[in-house]
């Protein structure tokens, strides 16, 4: 983000060695991050990490607040059922953008919860498939 950027990113759970070598920790010391205040305009984690409820709460009731969420590969998320695909739907923000190079991988169906959670569909998952399955 910084090289092509003048602004400074957060990468949840990144941590350099003393080896110069980048890992990353576990789920509940992200939350622990996501608890305190964070500096940085930009805050990045990966999509597995919204799975957790914990991560879900710490975003939406931390000191962070967030204006916009982009979710990459948002087609990954296509099942309102799942533990992501429900978290993802308890995600606020005033801008929500999803990314994919590939929205419809199988099924019209696959389009419903990357709608809903862009905001752009308000139908029920009944009446989606109604008008477009």
């Amino acid at each position: 983000m910084q090289k092509y950027s003048n602004e400074t990113c957060c990468v949840l759970g990144e941590r350099i060695t003393k080896t110069g070598r980048i890992t990353y920790t576990t789920v509940k010391e992200r939350v622990e991050q996501l608890k305190k205040p964070i500096s940085e305009f930009f805050v990045i984690t990966n999509i597995e990490s919204i799975r957790d409820d914990t991560v879900i709460k710490a975003i939406s009731s931390g000191p962070n607040k967030f204006d916009m969420i982009i979710v990459d590969e948002i087609h990954r998320c296509n099942n309102k059922q799942s533990q992501q695909g429900a978290n993802l739907l308890k995600l606020h923000a005033l801008y929500k953008v999803g990314l994919s190079g590939t929205l419809l991988v199988n099924k019209p169906l696959d389009l419903y919860l990357p709608l809903v959670f862009t905001e752009n569909d308000h139908s029920t998952l009944t009446n989606f498939k109604n008008q477009y399955c």
